[in-house]
């Protein structure tokens, strides 16, 4: 007999010899054998920040000490342009340093709005603060992490107002700007951005939080010798006085985090994928690396276009190769930023290969860039879906076996870190700091939700659900209640049920195994209970529960289709079927 449990979330194969004399049992977690993988380091490592919190610090939820709650709401104004020119002159390589203007263009969201209040650290040396519809000057005052600009009157929803903030920017007070080279020197290669989770503040004054989307337009300013790029197209170079300016318009909405400043001494590869330009940066005497390891990215966008049914949504695609990146990817909206540890030859490809890196950050652009979450709680839209098609186009490119060993892999990272601590995958609450949500649930378990999801919808309807909530939230903020509610609209099912004990709830199910073979009747006569502590370990009490779903069962070579009833069997956590079989 061999039992194949495909409880959505897992696969547990069981190989049991079967006799006629007494029932054998075999107990297991969903973790038995299962091979230890490491995702990329750059899905794992995140810059940390802290939450300027607005309220107390609440008692933990769970066993393990206090949780704080994490900002969830909206914002008193919508941004709708920035407009931001960053100068690095040859000497402030040296410092480093750079001195900045943001223009922000933005509609207060309520009546008798007089104080903006931006999300900006004191590393942001504010000069000046203009109000350019009426070229006058505004005043403000640094408060912690925030910027508070009296705008002198009071402004309404149908006003539309645009300040420019001139600053001036250091590496001893800031973060998410930095400078780099191969070699570790003072001779700098690079210079590049980094800002999610809510990095951004701490290199330009903004609106941090994920649900604001704006469109950017960016001026940066450099050496000669540099070449520099942003998100959006290209709209032009100028020199002047040994510097080069370029100038990259967005012309899709984006969140704040998705800002991307890199320059540095690059080369370039130009490709193109039917009429967008796609194009590969690195260092300027190892192309020949950087344009082998990016080889398959044509492929891959043909593929997740395909997979999705959504086209590409934007005007370019590039990635940058950079020096000491300790994030080994970012999915800047056109332009992800790679870790130059990725950069490979053709003699190391049979044991080293780009494309998990690859294929994950460009998935971004699709989930987390053209949709992105609308609070760092459901991040696993982002990142479980990355994750999901990285999966998909190792199916796609070496076969289904590969694919299922890269998901099961990923799943020994989930139940190590939900061993230590359990919790949901959406969770209004943190430690410490946002980077919290950068873990196992958001990436492993993630992935593994829409894996199940596939499996109890089938091929078609999946997909079709993934091309229509695309459709609908393009260029938008998303939670999963919307992604579930589009599912539940294509499958013309209720799945409340699926989410809730998968995203909702922490925990697991382990299983406690028991069959017998009825020779009068010719059945396997299977008993499943579910043995999962329902008070895990930092877990919320009573919050892991039972899980229904449905199950694969293989007796003799025949597929049977059962399900799982878990709290509503008739005896809650132990259930017994009765499979009919020659052998």
């Amino acid at each position: 007999l061999m039992v194949h449990f495909f409880l959505e979330a897992l696969i547990l194969v069981f190989f049991l010899g079967l006799s006629a004399c007494a029932p054998k049992q075999l107990a297991s977690t969903a973790k038995q054998e299962l091979r230890h993988y490491r995702i990329q380091d750059a899905f794992a490592a995140r810059d940390q920040t802290f939450v300027d919190h607005g309220g107390p610090t609440r008692e933990s939820p769970t066993t393990s000490g206090p949780w704080t709650p994490i900002f969830t709401g909206e914002s008193e104004f919508d941004a709708l342009h920035y407009r931001i020119s960053m100068s690095f002159p040859r000497a402030s390589l040296v410092s480093p340093t750079f001195d900045g203007i943001v223009e922000i263009t933005f509609k207060p969201l309520t009546e008798s709005y007089q104080l903006l209040s931006l999300d900006s650290s004191p590393a942001n040396q504010i000069k000046k603060i203009t109000l350019l519809n009426q070229f006058q000057e505004l005043h403000f005052r640094q408060n912690g992490l925030k910027l508070e600009i009296d705008l002198n009157r009071p402004y309404g929803p149908k006003d539309s107002l645009t300040i420019a903030i001139e600053y001036h920017w250091d590496a001893d007070r800031g973060r998410g700007v930095y400078f780099k080279s191969r070699t570790g020197v003072n001779d700098v290669e690079a210079i590049y951005t980094q800002s999610e989770p809510e990095i951004s503040k701490f290199w330009f004054p903004t609106n941090s939080h994920p649900n604001d989307r704006a469109n950017f337009e960016s001026f940066i300013s450099v050496p000669e010798e540099f070449t520099a790029i942003s998100n959006g197209a290209l709209s032009g170079i100028t020199t002047k006085d040994g510097m080069k300016t370029f100038n990259w318009s967005m012309a899709m909405p984006q969140a704040s985090y998705l800002f991307v400043a890199t320059a540095g001494k690059f080369g370039v590869h130009h490709e193109n994928w039917n009429g967008i330009p796609v194009d590969f940066y690195g260092p300027s005497d190892d192309m020949d690396r950087v344009t082998y390891s990016l080889r398959d990215t044509p492929d891959m966008l043909t593929f997740i276009s395909s997979k999705t049914g959504f086209r590409f949504p934007y005007e370019k695609y590039a990635q940058t190769v950079v020096p000491q990146y300790a994030w080994g990817g970012m999915e800047h909206t056109t332009a992800t930023t790679l870790t130059d540890k990725t950069i490979h030859s053709p003699d190391e490809d049979s044991q080293f290969s780009s494309n998990h890196l690859l294929a994950h950050e460009l998935a971004h652009q699709w989930f987390g860039d053209l949709v992105t979450c609308k609070s760092w709680d459901h991040i696993w839209l982002n990142e479980g879906f990355a994750s999901y098609f990285d999966a998909l186009y190792q199916e796609h490119r070496q076969g289904r076996a590969n694919y299922l060993k890269t998901m099961v892999g990923v799943s020994s990272w989930y139940f190590m870190e939900e061993d230590e601590e359990a919790r949901p995958v959406v969770f209004p609450f943190i430690h410490s700091g946002l980077d919290e949500y950068f873990d196992s649930r958001a990436y492993a378990k993630g992935s593994w939700i829409l894996h199940m999801l596939r499996n109890t919808l089938g091929d078609d309807i999946f997909f079709k659900g993934i091309q229509t909530y695309l459709y609908r939230y393009q260029g938008q903020v998303v939670n999963t209640e919307m992604f579930r509610k589009v599912m539940e609209e294509v499958a013309v099912k209720d799945l409340y049920w699926f989410f809730d004990q998968w995203v909702m709830k922490p925990g697991y199910p382990h299983f406690l195994i028991d069959y017998a073979w009825d020779m009068h009747t010719k059945e396997v006569v299977l008993t499943v209970k579910q043995t999962q502590d329902l008070n895990q370990p930092g877990g919320i009490p009573g919050s892991t529960p039972l899980f229904e779903g449905p199950i694969d069962v293989e007796v003799a070579g025949k597929l049977f289709h059962i399900n799982l009833y878990g709290k509503n069997a008739a005896v809650p956590g132990t259930e017994i079927f009765r499979l009919a079989s020659e052998k």
